[in-house]
């Protein structure tokens, strides 16, 4: 298939948005490039940033990045540390206008960028294995690959990667079988090796993709998805996850390590419920969560440092893990450590203050509208968007911001599903 010049920068600009060099920390390749030439498509491209609904994005993305230096200022950060506390905020409004100006005249131009990013995955691990593998290999010792290759979750990804790839390019063109054997088996695959998250993620994808069956008629232009039947869907899929987990990590079926988390989140090996897993797990989100609610304007600055050991007393209070509370003790004898979050609204909330969260719970209402009015809208989108918005929603609540580049494409196309659904409601055509 001949691609043109547009589909070429889509295609590179996922190619390397894992490839990262160091400046002033590590950015990407593909970031770089976002870093240059959004300010001139901005300007060229206004009217139509205006047209498709994506000025709200900018202006909360320019909050976020002045409340980022003013929280650094107030915090009295170094002027590198002022720099890497603005540098997300200017990385998700460079990335989002770059994106939209590739995508607004040509939404089949996304699988060039998909092809890209998965292409990518590979070319930063295997070719030139850049950073933070590189930082992680000079800490241990043990080489770039390896660093990356040791990680437990990594196989869990790499399967999840090349099972869902025929679905985020061509579920239109594949049968729904197929698809639901490919992330059924991604699924399997993960909780066996631990990946709990991945596990429940892939569950809630395959009901996506049965929601989505409909569109392989291609009738359908903007099939509405029914809040309660999604709910219900998605709380099923949180149930089966938990009992699957459960039973396997009683009978044994999952690694000594896991059994040993499970049980240790569990009362006497018998009893998980969410409260125990978040804790185990997610903990630090919670307490993110209560650290920025003390200084919810002005935040802490870029990672901040516990000087006042607030996780520490948070743990003791909270946590039933005794080899947890001796672990994060004797890190606080070694010297401070930073506050956690683990999540992008927390992290934006922590590090930037009002600015920051602000951003991210507008884009989490971006996303809850696209999926539960729009997400039809556009038929060969629907693959990608089922695959990779679980994870998203994930992340957003309980990961630290990474794959910014990933996360902008998701963010432009619902911002454009949402403005496409706005005109057809009035009998408008963009």
């Amino acid at each position: 298939m001949k691609m043109d010049k547009k589909d070429w920068w889509m295609f590179l600009l996922g190619l390397f948005y894992l490839t990262q060099i160091n400046v002033i920390g590590y950015l990407g390749i593909s970031e770089l490039a976002c870093y240059f030439f959004a300010p001139y498509l901005l300007v060229k491209h206004r009217q139509l940033l205006a047209k498709w609904g994506m000025l709200p994005f900018i202006y909360l993305s320019a909050l976020w990045g002045v409340f980022a230096l003013i929280s650094c200022v107030w915090n009295e950060n170094p002027w590198f540390s002022i720099l890497k506390g603005f540098a997300p905020a200017y990385t998700f409004f460079a990335e989002g206008v770059c994106v939209f100006c590739l995508l607004h005249d040509s939404p089949l131009r996304l699988k060039w960028g998909i092809l890209g990013m998965t292409l990518s995955w590979f070319l930063s691990i295997f070719v030139f294995q850049t950073g933070s593998s590189s930082a992680v290999a000079e800490i241990t010792g043990v080489s770039a690959l390896e660093a990356v290759v040791d990680y437990k979750l990594f196989w869990v990804m790499l399967v999840h990667l090349v099972t869902s790839l025929p679905i985020r390019l061509a579920f239109l063109h594949i049968p729904l079988s197929v698809s639901l054997i490919l992330t059924g088996g991604a699924a399997i695959f993960s909780v066996l090796q631990g990946g709990r998250s991945a596990f429940a993620m892939r569950l809630v994808t395959m009901y996506l993709l049965i929601l989505g069956n409909k569109l392989k008629s291609r009738r359908p232009q903007a099939l509405k998805v029914n809040i309660v039947l999604l709910m219900a869907g998605l709380l099923i899929c949180s149930v089966i996850s938990k009992n699957i987990y459960v039973y396997l990590a009683r009978h044994n079926y999952l690694k000594a390590e896991e059994i040993e988390k499970y049980e240790k989140q569990s009362s006497h090996g018998t009893t998980t419920t969410v409260t125990k897993l978040l804790m185990g797990g997610r903990g630090g989100t919670i307490a993110g969560v209560l650290i920025a609610a003390k200084t919810p304007i002005l935040g802490r600055g870029y990672r901040p440092i516990d000087r006042n050991e607030e996780y520490l007393a948070f743990v003791e209070k909270y946590s039933s893990d005794d080899e947890e509370l001796k672990r994060i003790r004797e890190a606080y004898r070694k010297g401070y450590i930073e506050l956690p979050s683990h999540s992008h609204i927390v992290e934006g909330w922590i590090q930037a203050g009002f600015g920051g969260l602000i951003f991210w719970l507008y884009i989490l209402w971006v996303l809850i509208k696209a999926v539960k009015n729009n997400l039809f809208i556009v038929p060969e989108w629907f693959g990608y968007l089922a695959v990779i918005l679980p994870t998203v929603f994930w992340d957003i609540f309980f990961s630290p911001i990474a794959k910014r580049v990933e996360l902008s494409v998701v963010i432009v196309c619902c911002l454009m599903l949402n403005r496409l659904g706005e005109m057809r409601k009035r009998g408008r055509v963009l």
